[in-house]
């Protein structure tokens, strides 16, 4: 029997599914439609994005609050599942040093999905020209190779929005 006479092992995939919800009451967006090239190019990962309706920011998963950026704007969470999930409040807001924004977690805090993390006064930073689109970003993406967004248009928050898909050999 030589070396190429063996018989090939059947490699087996497993495939787990994981949900993210929506963060906000809006519409959701693509994130080819921000118009900012570090989301819109995907450079950070993908994901998607929203409109706010009424500047309140949810959790998208259940896990723990990883970062709390100083000014407000920008946080990230950690799934239950590994997921690392950027949300990221507009457009330059970071500007702003944090007027305007109430975060409700600290960086460590437990999170069940669909609580509130941030709200903005939306009215106030329109009204200085930011554009308010809110990014959700899965930074980890390549952990996640199926990303699936599962819904276009106008969302409550705590809808499914996006399915990410870890795929294992087993």
């Amino acid at each position: 029997m030589g070396l190429f006479d063996k018989k090939k092992k059947k490699i087996e995939i497993e495939e787990k599914r994981y949900t993210l919800y929506s963060i906000a009451n809006g519409k959701t967006l693509p994130l080819e439609q921000v118009k900012d090239e570090m989301f819109s190019k995907k450079i950070l990962g993908d994901g998607i994005a929203f409109e706010s309706l009424d500047g309140a920011v949810y959790a998208p998963c259940s896990g723990v609050i990883s970062t709390v950026m100083d000014t407000g704007h920008a946080l990230a969470i950690t799934s239950a599942d590994g997921a690392e999930v950027l949300i990221h409040i507009g457009l330059d807001t970071v500007k702003e040093g944090g007027e305007g924004f109430t975060v409700h977690v600290s960086a460590g805090d437990k999170v069940n999905a669909g609580e509130l993390i941030v709200t903005f006064d939306k009215k106030k930073l329109e009204k200085k020209g930011y554009d308010l689109v809110i990014p959700m970003i899965i930074i980890n993406g390549d952990e996640f190779p199926k990303h699936e967004n599962l819904y276009e248009g106008t969302i409550q928050a705590g809808e499914p929005v996006v399915a990410l898909s870890e795929i294992t050999k087993v």
